[in-house]
């Protein structure tokens, strides 16, 4: 009886609970990736006929998956969207127009298309991804540049 109750246990650790975090730690997942989901956003509403696009959102679905299969200990449960929001794009250097100078210097044969709405634009894809996220749904970023 005793090894039946260490295999499931052991399983039950492996894969059960394998992506399971501390809030702390779930933090400082997400916010290790917060900025360069927030650049990648950047260059998709700037540079939107770049050849680096396809690149570009491989790389968000990528880190957005990663955060996706975090869960909290111990209720093995998602974050709030508050949370997600917060922790992607609550920060003042992630202002989108602070990008812009940069990124067209690092970019400079890209044809940049700064658009008024730029901020709000940014704004609603981050709530977007932090909705989804939230509800578990997240399935790609192209849909939201189409």
């Amino acid at each position: 009886m005793k090894l039946k109750e260490l295999l499931a246990f052991k399983l039950e650790k492996t894969f059960i609970f394998e992506m399971a975090h501390s809030r702390r730690k779930a933090w400082e997942m997400i916010k290790s990736v917060s900025y360069p989901i927030s650049e990648h956003v950047v260059k998709l509403l700037i540079f939107p006929n770049s050849s680096y696009t396809k690149h570009w959102i491989q790389e968000i679905d990528r880190w957005v998956d990663d955060i996706q299969d975090i869960f909290l200990t111990p209720q093995n449960r998602r974050l709030a969207f508050i949370e997600y929001r917060d922790w992607l794009v609550d920060e003042p250097e992630y202002n989108p127009l602070e990008f812009v100078k940069r990124l067209q210097r690092k970019y400079p044969n890209e044809h940049s298309v700064i658009s008024p709405t730029l901020r709000q634009d940014f704004s609603n894809i981050m709530v977007r991804i932090s909705n989804e996220l939230a509800t578990g749904t997240f399935d790609g970023i192209q849909k939201y540049f189409e």
